[in-house]
């Protein structure tokens, strides 16, 4: 199955920021389920109602949370045995 625009958006955004799927859904106010299933591509497509509230909780989580990134290796870690 096709990933819709929506699905290409949560895994997108949940691969790089610190944030769970749960966590979207919750301030989304949609079923933790809709998320698993954009996610994984059992699900095709949402109604718009869902697809707005899950792209505007997105533009909200991503103005409160930082992209996630690789930790730095700390200093002189190197050169640790």
């Amino acid at each position: 199955m096709e990933k819709t625009p929506i699905a290409t958006e949560v895994v997108e955004f949940l691969k790089s920021h610190p944030v769970t799927g749960a966590q979207l859904a919750e301030a989304a106010g949609v079923n933790p389920v809709i998320i698993s299933r954009l996610r994984t591509g059992k699900r095709a497509d949402v109604l718009s109602a869902n697809a707005d509230a899950i792209r505007t909780a997105i533009n909200e989580l991503r103005s409160t949370t930082s992209p996630a990134t690789s930790p730095a290796p700390a200093e002189g870690a190197e050169h640790a045995a």
